[in-house]
């Protein structure tokens, strides 16, 4: 109980503190590769972690232990969608938008550039859409979510994005049909045609 308490005091503190970042020129697929031993002791032996890593990503301008904190907040949540096993994907990409703003949802379009892109993507149970218009508020727990958790890691992923000026998309469908979380960040403003 004690430990459950001191878990939720402190990401109540990393939830409000809103720190300024301490963001450098970061290569991404690097993060991930030093995350990779971690992850899979995160998510136990019944899911499989697989890494899919662009092989020219250019470097994004991001605090790396608040981009860690998310990645271990995604792949908390995917693993407890998995009660009996599954798949968690991280993948890396570029991202090129053209001539018109690519919409992502809730209001949001990325505006014509380069951005470097980080998905999580799971197996798992999925959510409904009432679930989905609710998930990244802070507390905010569905009714069958697993025991424990204090229903702040989306939200705290949700409000690393905002502070990098980044932007998330959110898939996800019921029935095992598995969730995708993309976190979207300004990539380099020069540079060949990205893919």
């Amino acid at each position: 109980g004690a430990n459950r308490a001191a878990s939720l005091t402190h990401r109540l503190l990393a939830f409000s503190r809103r720190q300024s970042l301490q963001a450098r020129d970061l290569q991404l697929n690097d993060l991930v590769v030093s995350l990779q031993e971690l992850l899979a002791r995160t998510l136990g032996e019944s899911v499989r972690l697989e890494i899919d890593l662009c092989a020219e990503l250019p470097q994004a301008y991001v605090d790396e232990n608040q981009l860690e904190s998310a990645l271990i907040n995604l792949a908390i949540n995917a693993r407890d969608a998995m009660p009996d096993g599954g798949q968690l994907r991280i993948a890396t990409r570029q991202l090129q938008v053209e001539d018109q703003p690519l919409e992502l949802g809730r209001g949001i379009a990325l505006a014509p550039g380069n951005y470097v892109v980080v998905s999580v993507a799971d197996t798992g149970t999925g959510m409904p859409a009432d679930v989905l218009e609710r998930v990244f508020e802070p507390f905010y727990r569905a009714a069958d979510a697993p025991p424990g958790g204090s229903g702040l890691g989306l939200a705290i992923v949700s409000e690393i994005a905002r502070a990098h000026g980044a932007h998330w998309r959110l898939q996800s469908r019921p029935d095992f049909a598995g969730t995708r979380v993309g976190l979207v960040f300004p990539g380099p403003r020069i540079g060949a045609r990205l893919n």
